[in-house]
């Protein structure tokens, strides 16, 4: 049966309804998706978020891949994303780093997201950390003046190798005339 309001091809029956598995064989099944595609993806997420946030056991952070953006801005999902990154390992950082990689501007400015950047900063590799600090570039001076994104700007100063605080600063402040 699909979805209703929408035709058969674009959502199966199998669109109707979201699952999260719990990394302890739990099984719990939420409403009927909504009408639209892109209604489905927000509504999935926010109601794994919601769901996450009255019952946080049996999660794990590999249950939560293709969310970590939705949990990074929530209060609850933010912690638990802190607290993870702290202790899983360099395969698992990377595949949530590859996932918030391309929204970390917004989430430098994000009242819960700034703090998961953060936690790149001090455990991601050099290379992350690099990658995280080209996004700086060119909104350094917005994001110093910026109640979250100020705190952004000092992790990456205080976590950076001497080496790359040289380059990111020639690069956030185009010293020397090199704008790229």
């Amino acid at each position: 049966m699909p979805v209703r309001g929408a035709s058969s091809h674009l959502f199966p029956l199998n669109a109707s309804a979201v699952c999260v598995n719990y990394s302890r064989g739990k099984v719990k099944e939420l409403e009927e998706a909504p009408i639209s595609k892109v209604t489905i993806v927000n509504d999935r997420a926010s109601k794994l978020v919601k769901l996450f946030a009255t019952d946080q056991s049996g999660f794990e952070l590999e249950d939560l891949k293709g969310f970590y953006i939705e949990f990074s801005k929530d209060q609850h999902g933010s912690r638990f994303l802190q607290k993870e990154l702290e202790v899983v390992d360099s395969d698992m950082v990377h595949q949530v780093f590859e996932e918030v990689l391309p929204v970390a501007r917004s989430l430098m400015v994000d009242v819960y997201g700034n703090y998961v950047i953060q936690k790149f900063f001090d455990f991601g590799t050099d290379e992350q950390r690099f990658l995280l600090a080209s996004k700086l570039r060119g909104n350094v001076v917005a994001l110093s003046l910026h109640l979250y994104g100020c705190r952004v700007i000092q992790k990456g100063l205080e976590t950076l190798s001497c080496y790359l605080q040289v380059i990111v600063c020639v690069w956030w402040w185009g010293v020397c005339g090199f704008t790229h």
